[in-house]
């Protein structure tokens, strides 16, 4: 009976524990995760350092098991546990800085010796990356370092890789994004940044590249001499932010079954083999993504007919070039299930490099849409000389119709149910916007017995408005001119600024300051101080 009593206190005490947070778990999502931060009554600082480490990330935020962690320093600011801990963990692998008020923060390295590792850490204070930004603010109290892996130099790139793709750390700068192969890409961009060889700054010049070939574990001479990073992008068909990427890195940039090297000044004899090992150190020790082509799926949402078309293409190059988008884009929003607006602004589309079965494609549409990026404002364009509908349909929003009457979004907004035409610039005609479907009958008969105002005529009108100028400190025109100027445009340009900077300062009533010249008022009409 004692023992069954004891049972029942242990249950009640557990079920209380438990009972609004629930089992402990190894993974949340970001909302669950902040909401258990708060939860922690953390300061105000270190909260809202860790709210920023969220932005932007989908993936759910885990925290190493326990079980997997080899062994632990609490305190690794003790001097005295730093040498005992070490003098155990000779030779090097993977380790862990964690963040004692919540395991789910966390930062994965990898290094040859533990201990040179771990004291550079906590000596050095001019790294800029997130993990050191952090623990700056937070202090290094705050952390435990733990060894995950004692593994060899030669797999240690391969397992470092498997742990930080496995848990995505929110303290590693490459991996707290969506994209496996946008964090993979920047991720070898850190690398080669710390692999660049310090050159001489050309500002404003163009830099001259030589560009050698690597085969067969040597690099070939006669180098392809080109004038700018532009010329050589363009000569092996990449781009220029590669070019610069890969240059003075002593590091194979791979195109097909190709393989170059990209350098400032061309390699001396004398240099050729040290240059080499170099290259054939960074073949081992750097992972080189190939630039082998991979499939890419586009599945486009036409949300008004409530359709769905698959496009799959060979390579992310080819769906670039079809959806008018950048590479860079392209790959950032890869499987992230982030939308995005096709060329013509009509139809929201997913991409993704595996493909989707029936109920991932259902549960799509389930995904919301952000209104500011995607405002849900219809426009119907009316023509004026016969008062009919453009297309027979609307345009899904306003860069949609600025793009068929060739203007900005702005005109479209400013002129949006105002009776004010819009001339297309391609054909010369003038069409009205309206944000809900007209009677084509009704329009004619309310605006076909009167001229309807054009954009163009209110540019003549802001144009030909005078504008008064008075010296701030004498409060009397300058020039002795009335009015001073005769429109907006020839003010702008004796002040040598923009017109909207005129009529800013006009609406406002603010003096306005030119250096060299005084201050001045500007006023629509004559005014009598």
């Amino acid at each position: 009976m004692k023992l069954i009593k004891k049972l029942k206190k242990i249950v009640l005490k557990l079920r209380k524990r438990y009972l609004h947070t629930g089992l402990p778990q190894l993974k949340l999502t970001v909302i669950q995760f902040i909401a258990k931060v708060k939860n922690l009554n953390l300061n105000s600082s270190h909260f809202s350092a860790i709210t920023n480490l969220l932005k932007g990330r989908t993936d759910l935020i885990q925290e190493i098991d326990p079980s997997l962690i080899l062994d632990t320093l609490c305190n690794i600011l003790d001097n005295n546990q730093v040498t005992s801990f070490f003098s155990k963990w000779d030779g090097g692998g993977i380790y862990l800085f964690q963040y004692k008020p919540c395991p789910h923060i966390f930062y994965i390295g990898r290094t040859n010796n533990f201990k040179n590792r771990f004291l550079n850490h906590r000596k050095r204070k001019d790294y800029t990356d997130i993990f050191h930004q952090f623990v700056l603010l937070v202090g290094w109290e705050n952390f435990s370092y733990s060894i995950i892996e004692r593994c060899d130099p030669s797999v240690q790139i391969e397992r470092e890789r498997y742990w930080l793709q496995t848990y995505l750390p929110i303290l590693n700068s490459c991996y707290n994004s969506s994209s496996a192969q946008y964090r993979e890409t920047q991720l070898l961009k850190n690398v080669l940044k710390e692999q660049k060889m310090l050159i001489p700054k050309t500002k404003g010049l163009a830099i001259r590249v030589y560009c050698y070939t690597y085969k067969n574990n040597t690099i070939l001479p006669n180098p392809l001499i080109c004038d700018s990073l532009k010329k050589t992008a363009q000569t092996i068909k990449s781009t220029q932010e590669t070019i610069q990427t890969y240059l003075n890195t002593n590091t194979i940039l791979k195109k097909g079954d190709n393989m170059f090297l990209f350098y400032s000044s061309p390699i001396e004899n004398k240099n050729w083999e040290s240059t080499l090992k170099l290259v054939l150190n960074n073949i081992k020790n750097i992972y080189i993504p190939s630039n082998v082509n991979i499939p890419v799926w586009v599945y486009l949402f036409n949300h008004e007919d409530k359709t769905i078309n698959c496009l799959q293409f060979s390579s992310k190059t080819q769906a670039a070039i079809n959806l008018k988008v950048s590479i860079t884009v392209l790959t950032k929003y890869i499987s992230n299930k982030i939308p995005r607006l096709d060329s013509n602004h009509r139809i929201l589309f997913y991409i993704f490099d595996t493909k989707l079965d029936e109920t991932e494609i259902s549960n799509l549409w389930k995904l919301p849409i952000n209104p500011k990026r995607f405002p849900p404002i219809k426009v119907w364009l009316y023509d004026t000389s016969t008062f009919q509908l453009i297309n027979k349909t609307f345009f899904p929003t306003q860069t949609a119709a600025s793009l068929f009457l060739s203007c900005s979004r702005f005109s479209v907004d400013k002129y949006l149910d105002k009776n004010i035409a819009i001339k297309n610039k391609n054909n010369g005609l003038f069409y009205l916007c309206f944000s809900s479907e007209q009677n084509s009958e009704k329009l004619k008969a309310n605006l076909s017995c009167t001229q309807i105002p054009t954009n163009e005529d209110v540019r003549i009108v802001h144009n030909s408005q005078s504008v008064w100028v008075y010296d701030q400190r004498t409060l009397t025109l300058i020039n002795n001119n009335e009015p001073t100027f005769s429109s907006l445009t020839t003010c702008a340009i004796h002040f040598q600024v923009a017109r909207d900077t005129i009529k800013g300062y006009i609406l406002k009533g603010k003096p306005f300051s030119k250096k060299g010249l005084g201050t001045f008022l500007f006023f629509w009409d004559k005014q009598s101080f």
